[in-house]
């Protein structure tokens, strides 16, 4: 098989931006968007102790662990004002 010039400059502009997005990925730091119902469970919120489907249960033990392991990995973390509205709210209102 022969390769023409053109498509050998096309492979290598193809190899050559795939590295450049693989290496951009691997600086990237990951962030983490805290949701209402998480940060009730990380707070211990009486009756919000447990979310999830059966086959996905997200409880204190679950949460702790996911937020310990992205902290490991240096994360960021936020907490947007709609989530703090929402959670003074359930703490405000309790069932």
């Amino acid at each position: 098989m022969r390769v023409q010039y053109g498509q050998l400059i096309l492979v290598l502009l193809i190899v050559g931006v795939n590295n450049h997005i693989h290496n951009l990925l691997q600086k990237m730091q990951q962030v983490i968007i805290i949701d209402t119902s998480i940060l009730c469970i990380y707070l211990k919120f009486p009756g919000k102790e447990i979310v999830g489907k059966d086959d996905d249960k997200w409880d204190k033990y679950r949460v702790d662990q996911y937020l310990d392991d992205r902290i490991k990995d240096k994360a960021q973390f936020i907490v947007t004002v709609a989530v703090i509205i929402e959670t003074g709210n359930h703490i405000a209102q309790p069932n």
